[in-house]
């Protein structure tokens, strides 16, 4: 390919149904001799930037590999159209992946509770050469499906979270050797599709940040041998006792606002009116961020 065409890939993969499917990993140095790629930049965004890529030169570079890797003849190709009407013909940088850092969170505000979720390429992006992408996205729904159906029940809140997140641990590494081969037994239930299914492997407290439910209380949890909450308490601040010596005046605090704002050439009035628009707090917490 390199020789005949001077396009240097990595891989490239064919897939033949109602259309010809083409994804290939080219590589960087490849694309600018081509004049796919008009500037060579080091940042991946700078790089791929609409600007930056020449659109007729990226589709005659995919139909002159899809000739070769298809030994076709064929002197042009037609592209699918995309939903603005263009060649379907897209370049992707793949050499970092994101995913999200947790799958689902649940709010609750006067008695009713939100239940908020990923799935699909917002919560693992794929990698495209691997295939990966679908399969990984039909199970998060399913997987999603499963928690709905527990939070539709009223089951505790942190208990459904814990078990998303477990699940979740398991869907960047599923593949086919991994999950269950009878695919027609699948259901919502993760037991019918993944073979080391382990719903408790987070802890309460390892997601207990996940439920957010406007309460600024000190809360601590007693769960069972299962991980399962038991019951919320609410810890009651300790009574904290004042000497008179912790009293401090308006003429001290003023004092200290005056000796530290002083290096910065700032004033803090005499007359305490400082104080009462804000001036001198604003003044300390400056001094805080030093």
């Amino acid at each position: 390919l390199k020789q005949q065409t001077s396009i240097d890939l990595e891989n490239i993969a064919y897939y033949k149904n109602d259309t010809h499917y083409f994804v290939m990993t080219a590589k960087k140095q490849s694309l600018l001799e081509k004049d796919v790629i008009k500037n060579d930049y080091p940042d991946a965004v700078r790089l791929l930037a609409r600007e930056n890529v020449d659109f007729k030169a990226l589709c005659n570079f995919a139909c002159e590999a899809a000739q070769f890797a298809t030994k076709s003849t064929a002197s042009t190709f037609e592209f699918a159209e995309n939903h603005y009407g263009l060649p379907d013909v897209q370049m992707f940088d793949f050499t970092s992946l994101f995913h999200s850092v947790n799958a689902s969170r649940i709010v609750e505000r006067k008695g009713k509770r939100l239940f908020m979720a990923l799935v699909g390429d917002s919560l693992l992006e794929p990698f495209w050469p691997l295939g990966t992408g679908i399969g990984h996205g039909f199970l998060a729904t399913l997987d999603t499906a499963w928690i709905l159906h527990k939070f539709a029940k009223n089951e505790p809140p942190l208990n459904i979270l814990a078990e998303r997140e477990s699940i979740y641990m398991l869907l960047s590494q599923s593949t086919p050797e991994n999950t269950k081969s009878n695919y027609q037994l699948y259901t919502i239930d993760p037991a019918s599709r993944y073979q080391h299914l382990n719903s408790k492997r987070c802890t309460i407290e390892e997601i207990r940040h996940l439920y957010d439910d406007n309460n600024n209380d000190d809360r601590y949890s007693i769960v069972d041998n299962n991980n399962n909450l038991v019951t919320n308490h609410i810890q009651q601040p300790h009574d904290v006792k004042h000497s008179k010596n912790d009293d401090i005046s308006n003429e001290k605090l003023l004092n200290w606002c005056q000796m530290i704002t002083e290096p910065y050439g700032l004033q803090t009035e005499k007359d305490f009116q400082s104080f009462y628009n804000g001036l001198a707090f604003f003044f300390e917490w400056c001094y805080d961020q030093r």
